[in-house]
């Protein structure tokens, strides 16, 4: 294939589930009402698969990045190719008497996965005749025995963990820039982890996550009853759990649900029944997540209001209006005008006669002073312009009248006294000829 046109659309996988030794695992993919609207094809995928030789289960989301035009191409690859890396390689150490899962062979493992996954992307697109960022996509897969959970991530996708003593929390970070997420390709971002004592998980693409758990700037909070129908099932079968992947399948096409994001969705649930039923539900302070919403809230808009002031304190250069560059450059001409009176008067002191230097190394270091005096306060005038006080020049500096006469005497003063001793010379001069 070497004309996009040439590509089919892919067919949106249908919804699937199991069930082992009281483990529970479902998972389905739904098209957004964004791509719906627009007649794109959905661009998240999800898979699962669970191994022959032990209850092991093996669950994948992955999203295609909005701006690629094969993104759905790359999600599939991404999540079929990274499931069967791991099947293939799991299912065969799983087989050996004694077999668990460990650090020192999980973690390699995990890295040698994501690049699988990456590799196997690049090679479609080369087939496809396609560069391999037409086909980018985020993607986040988990390995679970029913107690230890091992992962990867890269994106604004995640994983949200509920613990044997029933703590909660999101166990990866959110690879995202505003809202653009970061995709597989981005190597740098690539993530693993393991935790312990887990009873049950949920793996969800950005359409799903941002509707239950809050930004970074919320400290990624989870609104844990958002996770209880689906974790507190009571599931025994795969009848039970294929009624619970149904019902959660119906839900989030309903216009309720809808009205809370219009991005394509992955939802992935694994659930260790006997341990759910044995801990029972965590509680969940609803008066005091309404609490914190309220802060954060407020915080915002804290935030938003002292953004504003200081842009309107500092306004950019752009933004000057012409009256005001005007001024500006009439500062500047005066103050110009300043410093050379200044050096005048220096050069003027510099010449009086030497048993007077004294006297002149005095009134130049006054002069200096005063020439560092005037720098900063017509700085000072130039900032206040520029932030738009709105003041005359002369309003905005009536305190420094008194220091402007001052040197004005200063420089009469010094004329004074060179007009006499010009005047001193010229009578000796004339003393000494007669």
């Amino acid at each position: 294939m070497d004309k996009l046109d040439e590509i089919p659309v892919l067919p949106l996988p249908e919804p699937s589930w199991n069930y082992r030794d009281n483990i529970s695992a479902l998972c389905f993919s739904q098209q957004g009402e964004e791509n719906r609207q627009r007649n794109r094809p959905c661009q998240d995928r999800c898979g699962l698969r669970v191994l022959k030789a032990r209850p092991i289960f093996i669950a994948a989301v992955a999203d295609g990045i909005e701006a690629c035009i094969l993104g759905d191409y790359g999600a599939e690859v991404a999540v079929h190719s990274v499931l069967d890396f791991l099947e293939e390689n799991l299912e065969e150490q799983a087989s050996k008497t004694g077999f668990r899962l460990k650090d020192k062979n999980m973690a390699p493992l995990l890295e040698e996965a994501m690049q699988h996954a990456y590799d196997s992307v690049k090679e479609a697109a080369e087939k496809a005749g396609q560069l391999v960022s037409a086909m980018q996509s985020t993607l986040t897969f988990a390995v679970y025995d029913g107690n230890t959970l091992y992962f990867a991530h890269a994106g604004d996708g995640g994983i949200v963990v509920l613990y044997n003593n029933k703590e909660y929390e999101l166990v990866t970070a959110r690879h995202k820039k505003e809202k653009n997420a970061y995709p597989l390709q981005n190597t740098d971002i690539w993530e693993w982890g393991v935790s312990q004592e887990v009873a049950a998980f949920a793996l969800a693409t950005g359409g799903v996550l941002n509707t239950f758990v809050r930004g970074e700037n919320e400290n990624n909070r989870v609104y844990f009853p958002f996770l209880v129908p689906a974790f507190f099932a009571s599931e025994n079968s795969k009848e039970d759990v294929h009624r619970t992947c149904q019902e959660w399948y119906g839900y989030m096409l309903t216009e309720k649900y809808r009205s809370r994001t219009a991005e394509d969705l992955s939802f992935a649930v694994i659930v260790n029944q006997k341990t759910v039923q044995y801990i029972g539900q965590p509680e969940f302070d609803n008066e005091k997540w309404k609490r914190q919403t309220k802060m954060y809230k407020e915080k915002r808009a804290h935030a938003s209001e002292a953004e504003k002031e200081n842009t309107e304190e500092t306004p950019l250069p752009k933004k000057k209006t012409a009256p005001l560059i005007q001024k500006e450059a009439e500062v500047e001409e005066e103050l110009d005008e300043k410093q050379q009176d200044e050096k005048e008067e220096e050069k003027e002191v510099q010449e009086q006669p030497k048993e007077r230097g004294r006297e002149g190394k005095i009134k130049k270091k006054q002069s200096s002073s005063s020439i560092v005096q005037a720098v900063q306060k017509l700085f000072a005038k130039i900032r206040r312009l520029l932030q738009g006080d709105g003041e005359d020049w002369d309003d905005d500096f009536d305190e420094d009248d008194d220091f402007e006469d001052e040197e004005l005497d200063k420089k009469a003063k010094v004329k004074k006294q060179k007009k006499q001793e010009t005047k001193r010379r010229s009578e000796s001069e004339e003393d000494e000829t007669e």
